[in-house]
């Protein structure tokens, strides 16, 4: 190996550990930022049942609206902020209108999926981009077919809960 090759790559190197450094830095702070889940869980489920009633909020519009929150937050916040904070959160107001705790934590994760190749924030295309030596702007238009048939599937999954509890009620889930 020559000693320009070597120095490239020693570059490239050091700087997708320092883009990795960087990210595992910011999302612990954005986490010690974020508001705490407790104030929802004072709440008793009496009190948890009547708002959300007062909306009039069907678990399908819940799950939307989860869909849209979640998918939004997923392109700013890292994957661990949103399921340490925003879904313990979210999943006492699921079991109140009903919803199968183990459809909306797959619900859930599949939008912390979607927003790991999602700009601005997409950790997985920020590392690709250090990774295949490409720019940004071409990678997510690279991406955009497959993030397409990523949130039709999650169209597919929320609106068909026994797509993903197929396989547990098999295996003898009864939630």
């Amino acid at each position: 190996m020559s000693h320009h090759r070597a120095v490239r790559t020693r570059r490239t190197a050091l700087s997708l550990t320092l883009a990795i450094f960087l990210a595992a830095v910011i999302a612990p702070a954005a986490r010690a930022a974020a508001p705490s889940p407790k104030v929802y869980q004072n709440l008793s489920e009496v009190e948890r049942s009547a708002a959300l009633k007062a909306y009039e909020l069907s678990p399908l519009a819940f799950l939307l609206a989860a869909n849209l929150l979640l998918l939004v937050l997923g392109c700013f916040l890292e994957g661990t902020t949103i399921l340490l904070v925003i879904v313990p959160v979210m999943l006492p107001a699921a079991h109140a209108l009903g919803i199968d705790p183990v459809h909306f934590g797959v619900v859930a994760v599949v939008n912390i999926m979607i927003g790991l190749v999602t700009p601005p924030y997409g950790l997985l295309l920020f590392m690709m981009v250090k990774i295949a030596d490409v720019p940004l702007k071409d990678l997510v238009r690279e991406t955009l077919p497959f993030l397409a048939v990523m949130i039709g599937a999650l169209a597919l999954i929320t609106l068909v809960p026994s797509l993903v509890l197929f396989l547990p009620r098999l295996m003898g889930y009864q939630g």
